[in-house]
């Protein structure tokens, strides 16, 4: 039975179907009520985000044993000590000869990355908002806490984790990149490296090779070779299947075909100045 309700003008009991809102003797102001729902569901405050991510933090074990230890009394007493101890003066300000009030809690080295030094008070610091949103945008790009870490995983070879540290950034100027994609994208570096290496095997030893056989004498000792054709490089296919698989990751990943052209060119240069960025991100403007 479909749902139904009343219609929305005041003194009209006319019956309507959902998911219209007005009857027919009223249809004419169904579209500007539809609008109005669309720019209250897509209103520009933080009230709808916050709920959203609650809700998505509830589903995840660790980030929901974080919150709750973030607001248990435990962290409160932490915090109170740690305030007394600095003083009520943000450390980070204080570090770079600035005087600046703070009231926040810091770990320094992330809950997530360290959890077990959650409750260590060498581990926290008192900081100023300015700050602590600062080392924040730091944290998600050294450790990848809540996004994807400019550092290459461990077990990736010196090409792959070169491909993930120029892939990254291109990817989040792009679009916005979870830590869930983190799988595509190691797929993604560990693709080219197979399609990099493919490719200087057939340059060194091209697409086709000779095939030869064998010439023995009545002693079955091998004396000469009979050139009997050419016979295609395996190699070939290992680089069409990694072309292949490197636009069907780059689709997956949501790049058009002319970012996935740009990103392959990016990968090909080389770029060995690196910087993590932890000396100046406390700067001044």
């Amino acid at each position: 039975m479909p749902m139904t309700g009343r219609c929305r003008e005041p003194n009209c009991h006319a019956v309507v179907i959902r998911p219209l809102h007005y009857c027919t003797k009223h249809a004419d102001k169904e579209a500007e009520y539809q609008a109005s729902r669309e720019r209250w569901t897509n209103r520009t405050d933080n009230s709808k985000r916050y709920k959203d991510y609650d809700r998505m933090r509830s589903k995840d074990p660790f980030k929901a044993e974080q919150h709750k230890f973030y607001q248990g009394k435990q962290w409160r007493s932490i915090r109170e000590i740690a305030l007394r101890r600095d003083n009520y003066l943000c450390q980070y300000c204080l570090n770079h000869k600035r005087i600046r009030t703070g009231n926040i809690g810091d770990h320094i080295v992330p809950y997530e990355v360290e959890p077990e030094n959650r409750t260590n008070l060498a581990n926290i610091a008192i900081a100023c908002s300015k700050c602590h949103t600062a080392k924040t945008k730091w944290e998600q790009l050294y450790y990848g806490t809540g996004m994807l870490s400019y550092r290459a995983p461990k077990h990736l070879s010196p090409l792959a984790s070169a491909c993930w540290r120029k892939t990254v950034p291109f990817l989040e100027g792009q679009k916005p990149v979870d830590k869930i994609d983190s799988f595509l994208v190691e797929m993604y570096c560990t693709q080219y490296e197979i399609y990099r290496n493919s490719y200087e095997h057939l340059k060194k030893h091209g697409e086709v090779q000779e095939i030869y056989k064998p010439v023995q004498d009545m002693t079955g000792e091998i004396i000469d070779k009979q050139f009997q054709g050419f016979k295609r490089n395996p190699m070939t296919q290992i680089y069409s299947d990694a072309i292949k698989n490197l636009t069907k990751i780059g689709s997956e990943l949501g790049l058009s075909p002319k970012s996935r052209s740009e990103l392959m060119e990016l990968n090909m240069q080389t770029n060995e100045n690196e910087d993590d960025g932890m000396g100046d991100f406390f700067d001044e403007d």
